[in-house]
């Protein structure tokens, strides 16, 4: 029977390595991604504060655009227009009060 070398430090460091190698690229995709989204964000904001989706009430888009921008940890003054706007609004639940 033969053996295999899977089990030799260098082997496994050799695979460890290429390892990191491989994913090393996908952790540096993430910030132009987190940029991308925060644009995007930023430029559909309509002028009152909000954002539009014929999908969802506004008040649950609004607080789950807010909710993204405050987990990106950008747009300060666009998170803060939207909480202005939807703290006008009369809002049937607190579901969405609970997330700003």
């Amino acid at each position: 029977m033969r053996h295999h070398n899977y089990t030799r430090p260098g082997f496994q460091t050799a695979i460890i390595g290429t390892l990191l190698l491989l994913l090393f690229p996908l952790t540096s995709l993430a910030a132009p991604i987190d940029d991308g989204v925060t644009n995007l964000l930023a430029a559909t904001q309509q002028g009152d504060g909000s954002w539009i989706s014929t999908q969802t009430r506004d008040s649950h888009t609004i607080t789950e655009v807010m909710r993204t921008l405050q987990i990106l940890d950008t747009c300060v003054a666009n998170r803060s227009t939207a909480g202005g706007y939807l703290s006008a609004l009369i809002i049937e639940d607190t579901d969405e009060l609970s997330r700003i």
